[in-house]
């Protein structure tokens, strides 16, 4: 149990180091613009650049959860539903393995209803990679759950790029089939 912990936290800050590297080729260390195009956002400024996307969105938001929390959901509930009320469409795609156990489906489920209350389209599969594609040309990836617990060590890059938010979208559509 101790070495799961321990790969998983390893692989975590692979992925966050590889992260915080491929940012910096990105993003000029002379950018002073409040609103780059090309950013990485740590734990502690996600939540409100998070919420600021959403409330400039304004046509969809996919969201590719790997899994769903009662906190995350309630961190962002009220600028979906405003999104919603706007037009936006939202589709939450969460991982739900076949393995889950019985509690974890339960858990699951219940935030499924809270996400379907607030209007948007949620579907589960048993596996897939973990995005959010704004209006079809912002998107954000990283160790960053967006509906799920934000820890201190998460980031995502968040970027535009209408190709590459396509391809990411497409290869999501191929793997649920």
């Amino acid at each position: 149990m101790l070495s799961d912990e321990l790969s998983d936290n390893v692989l975590r800050q692979a992925k966050t180091d590889a992260l915080q590297n491929r940012a910096k080729a990105l993003v000029p260390a002379d950018d002073t613009r409040s609103d780059a195009e090309n950013n990485l956002v740590t734990a502690n400024d996600f939540l409100n650049a998070f919420r600021n996307d959403i409330t400039h969105c304004s046509q969809t938001i996919a969201i590719h959860a790997g899994y769903l929390s009662q906190r995350g959901i309630s961190q962002l509930d009220d600028v979906i539903m405003q999104a919603i009320n706007r037009g936006v469409t939202v589709t939450v795609t969460v991982r739900q393995s076949d393995t889950a156990t019985e509690t974890s489906r339960a858990r699951t489920q219940r935030n499924i209803t809270r996400l379907q209350a607030l209007g948007c389209h949620v579907h589960t599969v048993e596996s897939c990679n973990e995005f959010t594609v704004f209006d079809n040309a912002l998107i954000w990836f990283g160790t960053a759950e967006p509906l799920g617990n934000i820890k201190p060590d998460d980031c995502s890059l968040r970027f535009h790029d209408p190709a590459l938010a396509r391809r990411f979208k497409e290869t999501q559509n191929n793997t649920d089939s």
